[in-house]
């Protein structure tokens, strides 16, 4: 099995229910989208699990009353793909390794939420970077698809059913 990498689904997420919470469309449009593209390279990754991580995390958001959403979206996704799971900067493809080769093993939902969690309460407590005002995923060296899917353009077209 092509699993995705945990930082990938972890970007894709987020970065779909922040669509989501800004925008005017309903989440399964992201969702469909970019599971649609995941699913061309990695085995994993449906609507129904990116649709559970993200209703997790905006129930969490919700409980914990988070007002600075967007700052914690945007540092999430900037904190995955420029920093490695060991806290070194992440290299997406050297001449040896590809941070976004498939992986033996399912991430879970579960994975997901418990590290967006942790990761919300590290910057709520500032101990996090955040992001830089001019950031943008798609500038990150050799982000490649990844950059481009956050820049699709999600339409109406987009949805269908869960």
């Amino acid at each position: 099995m092509k699993c995705c990498p945990q930082w990938v689904i972890e970007i894709v997420a987020i970065h779909a229910t922040r669509k989501y919470v800004e925008g005017n469309l309903p989440l399964s449009a992201y969702l469909d989208s970019y599971s649609e593209i995941l699913s061309e390279r990695y085995d994993n990754v449906s609507p129904r699990k990116l649709s559970t991580i993200s209703e997790e995390i905006m129930n969490f958001l919700v409980e914990i009353d988070a007002d600075d959403i967007f700052s914690i979206f945007d540092a999430f996704i900037f904190q995955r793909a420029t920093i490695d799971e060991n806290g070194t900067p992440r290299k997406i493809k050297t001449l040896f390794k590809n941070a976004f080769a498939p992986i033996q093993v399912d991430v879970t939902s579960d994975d997901i939420i418990s590290s967006f969690k942790v990761f919300t309460f590290n910057f709520r407590a500032s101990e996090t970077r955040r992001m830089p005002a001019d950031w943008k995923l798609a500038d990150v060296d050799k982000i490649d698809w990844l950059g481009a899917l956050v820049e699709e353009p999600i339409t109406v077209s987009n949805i269908s059913e869960l």
